[in-house]
């Protein structure tokens, strides 16, 4: 039997789902609702309220579930708004699961208490990305503009670690937080996780453009060029972690 890398087997895959007209990769939008207020989300605080009574129900989100396992799709994403704020999410992750997806959830990470980690550890395989906006507390709680999320979401990222559960990190490029992104990266390198940095800003669903006048400088955040960014876990000398007041900090 031939072998080769998980690289090129990936690429094989990709090629041929896309002869054959297959979904194979999808992101399904669960919901617009979100406990964050973010000034750069592209989904417009109005939308949160409008579209929460008109939003998918269980059993439609089943449905649209099965629908895109028989068309072929492998990698599906959850994500929103926040996936978590729906009551039925764990319901949801758990029939996708049992269809056989590689399932990720785009998530802030400020609902995944203690209860809700170990609820995704017994789920079964699932990776969950987690949007860092900043590493100190003034300049992430003045990007959600919720206060106590500093201390929800790296709490969230300690209680994945110790359950386990394959964790990825995220962040926007933004003003408000260009001079923190290097330690964020380092953080990410010192936790052993894939980290992206996307440095594009979307429109919001109404139209506005609001969101392209918070982006950050790519100078400031100590980049080339605008795009995304990734770095993969980093080597020995990056991965000394020290444990304080229970959470992880290079």
């Amino acid at each position: 039997m031939k072998r080769t890398s998980y690289n090129v087997f990936r690429q094989i895959v990709r090629s041929a789902a896309d002869k054959a007209v297959v979904p194979l990769r999808v992101m399904f939008e669960l919901t617009y609702d979100c406990n964050f207020r973010c000034k750069h989300c592209y989904i417009p605080g109005s939308f949160r309220a409008k579209y929460r009574i008109a939003q998918l129900d269980t059993r439609q989100v089943f449905g649209i579930l099965d629908m895109l396992k028989n068309a072929g799709c492998l990698f599906l994403g959850l994500t929103g708004g926040e996936p978590f704020i729906r009551k039925d999410i764990f319901e949801i992750i758990e029939y996708a699961i049992s269809l056989g997806f590689r399932l990720t959830v785009n998530t802030n990470g400020s609902f995944l208490n203690s209860r809700a980690v170990r609820r995704l550890a017994r789920a079964g395989p699932i990776k969950i990305d987690i949007t860092l906006p900043g590493m100190s507390r003034p300049v992430f709680e003045s990007i959600t503009g919720d206060a106590g999320s500093h201390r929800k979401v790296f709490k969230a990222i300690d209680l994945l670690r110790r359950n386990r559960i394959p964790l990825g990190l995220k962040s926007c490029l933004l003003r408000q937080n260009e001079n923190e992104i290097k330690a964020i990266r380092k953080f990410a390198r010192c936790l052993r996780v894939p980290y992206r940095l996307d440095t594009l800003l979307s429109r919001r669903l109404d139209g506005s453009a609001e969101p392209y006048k918070l982006r950050g400088g790519i100078a400031g955040a100590g980049m080339n060029k605008p795009g995304s960014i990734r770095n993969r876990p980093g080597s020995a000398r990056d991965r000394k972690v020290q444990r304080k007041q229970s959470l992880f900090f290079c």
